[in-house]
């Protein structure tokens, strides 16, 4: 595969971490890979990273739901975080020589040149979309807040297909932008033909699971389902589907049929303020995941087995983590941290204020704060690099010798 200069324009957390199912040099979906690590084998000298160029939208992102609450009467927490902030900036893909992204503001997909920056062509649907297209076989998958997935042509931005499983629309406001009941904020994920996505908006009334022939749009299964909100881009292993919802923990189900398995800290007898807006699968030996909890206690990330009622450890105040193999890094709001995975201990720890986006490119790690981007060793945390950006840098991602940044003011660097 030609390795053109290719840019990643994100505001995501990102996590580093091999996956069977995406080529280095790309970064073909949200977060890298379905295991939603961040991880890359691309190798950036970071001593000599310098600005590109910068895409501006004429609108800035507008999320699906502004800020955190202030606190969980229900289950009688405060000083919540955010645990739905997977649109706070334009998250971005790259395949060759594109950059694509879903705008939030003006209801498209872009596609951009990857060396200029500038702009090739759009796709516009009738509703926000929230989460980043993902790649597969020459073609773009996502969901839109119209309630419908769409599949387009990756160079042309032409529509082969889209579905909803529900007929008829039914709109209302959304945090100030008209939505269906049943918006598609899963994004898309794409195996052996066929793709994968929910409409869901609340818990109280039904949800769909849909998987679909990749190629044409025909329906495989549709699995409704009563109290879950299936909110925030889905995770999947060989075997399952992974949803975020929220301020409650993710929800499992069956790959091959869509039957629902449950929740993912079943055990836990208070799951209030447990859950967010992502999950990370670290596969290597079985299968585990990561995920925030907002409990004010204890809050940081869960680490819990995918197929068993266990909990393993919670990494205090963690806001986001790469995993890779026996090693975890974090960030908080004012640290950067190495864990053994195994003894659940530190191994280094840097006093840093880049609480909102990790990244692993080979053996650095690139983080997100407020104005500035910067590169650290994963040796011992020492800091190789920092630059400037215009607003919060939620959105990091690394692909043929160049990093891509993006911000909630809407930017996007290369």
């Amino acid at each position: 595969m030609p390795r053109n200069q290719v840019k990643l324009l994100s505001i995501a957390i990102l996590i580093l971490s091999s996956s069977p199912c995406l080529q280095a040099g790309n970064w073909p979906t949200f977060r890298h890979d379905y295991h939603r690590s961040g991880i890359t084998q691309e190798t950036l000298d970071a001593g000599v990273l310098s600005q590109s160029w910068v895409h501006t939208p004429p609108l800035a992102p507008v999320r699906a739901w502004y800020g955190p609450a202030r606190w969980d009467a229900y289950a009688k927490i405060r000083k919540l975080w955010s645990m739905r902030n997977y649109d706070a900036a334009f998250h971005v893909i790259l395949v060759k020589n594109n950059l694509y992204f879903g705008s939030s503001a003006d209801d498209s997909v872009h596609c951009l040149d990857t060396t200029t920056g500038k702009e090739q062509w759009l796709f516009t649907t009738d509703g926000p979309v929230h989460i980043t297209p993902t790649f597969a076989d020459g073609k773009l998958y996502f969901g839109s807040d119209d309630g419908f997935a769409y599949c387009i042509e990756a160079q042309t931005g032409k529509l082969v297909w889209k579905y909803s499983p529900v007929s008829g629309r039914t709109e209302f406001i959304n945090n100030h932008r008209f939505a269906s009941e049943w918006p598609v904020r899963s994004g898309v994920i794409v195996d052996k033909g066929i793709a994968y996505f929910a409409n869901s908006m609340l818990p109280w009334q039904s949800s769909y699971l849909c998987a679909v022939e990749a190629d044409t749009g025909k329906l495989i299964f549709k699995k409704e389902l009563k109290k879950v909100s299936m909110d925030g881009p889905f995770s999947a292993s060989s075997q399952f589907i992974i949803s975020p919802q929220g301020r409650v923990p993710p929800v499992l189900f069956r790959k091959s049929d869509g039957k629902y398995m449950g929740v993912l800290n079943a055990h836990t007898k208070r799951s209030g303020g447990r859950g967010g807006a992502f999950v990370v699968l670290s596969c290597d030996k079985g299968c585990d995941a990561f995920y925030p909890t907002a409990n004010h206690k204890d809050r940081g990330i869960d680490n819990v087995s995918v197929t068993k009622e266990e909990k393993l450890f919670t990494i205090p105040e963690g806001r986001a983590v790469v995993v890779s193999g026996n090693l975890c890094y974090v960030i908080t709001d004012s640290s950067l941290l190495a864990y053994d995975k195994a003894t659940k201990k530190p191994l280094w720890e840097k006093d840093v204020t880049f609480p909102y986006s990790l990244i692993l490119a080979g053996e650095t790690l690139f983080t997100g704060g407020k104005n500035k981007v910067a590169a650290f060793s994963t040796k011992n945390g020492t800091k190789l690099w920092e630059a400037k950006v215009n607003g919060r840098a939620y959105g990091l991602a690394a692909a043929n010798n160049a990093l891509f940044v993006s911000t909630d003011a809407g930017l996007i660097y290369c």
